[in-house]
């Protein structure tokens, strides 16, 4: 996900003729926590900073950009109704923006594409098919997003929705975990 996010932002970086610095975190909240603190006390800051915010140093991380002087929008994650995991720093005009995404609507977003997919390559064709989740991880974000799924599924009499497994947020898992499941449900759609 995050290389084809890095390459799209890279080619609108070109686009609007914008010089563009990314860089990564490993999925360390704590590298990033001081990637961004280590950018507010440069003393050549970049003027803007687009960044995932980390839940339990947003406000930190927010506060020590604005001091900075230094534009940001922190995207940040709603994990159920009400439930956010983002920032609630103090208003200034460097925070620009603070994104929050709903991962239930992730999911069920995700899962009203792939049945509309399905059911256009089985156009004409009767079916009472079997799907299966393979969901990101089973922390916050992949409950999450599972639950979405869980409940288009729900909502529809023609795929049945079989175990839901969990990658680790790693594609080769995915791919593996895929390729049993086709194995052990011939009736996959």
């Amino acid at each position: 996900f995050w290389d084809r996010a890095e390459q799209a932002t890279r080619a609108a970086a070109v686009d609007l003729g914008l010089h563009l610095t990314v860089v990564h975190a490993n999925n360390s909240r704590y590298q990033m926590r001081t990637i961004l603190l280590d950018l507010a006390r440069h003393d050549a800051p970049p003027a803007y900073v687009i960044f995932e915010a980390p839940p339990a140093f947003s406000t930190e991380i927010l506060a020590a950009l604005a001091a900075a002087r230094i534009h940001a929008v922190a995207l940040g994650t709603r994990v159920q109704t009400g439930g956010y995991e983002a920032a609630h720093a103090a208003p200034s005009p460097y925070i620009l923006k603070e994104v929050f995404f709903d991962q239930v609507e992730v999911g069920r977003m995700q899962a009203t594409a792939l049945l509309a997919a399905a059911r256009a390559r089985r156009a004409g064709s009767e079916c009472r098919c079997s799907a299966v989740g393979i969901a990101g991880g089973r922390d916050a974000a992949g409950l999450a997003r599972t639950r979405g799924l869980k409940s288009v599924f729900a909502q529809q009499s023609e795929y049945r929705l079989r175990p839901t497994v969990y990658s680790h947020w790693k594609p080769g898992t995915a791919r593996e975990q895929a390729n049993i499941a086709l194995h052990r449900y011939p009736d996959l759609g």
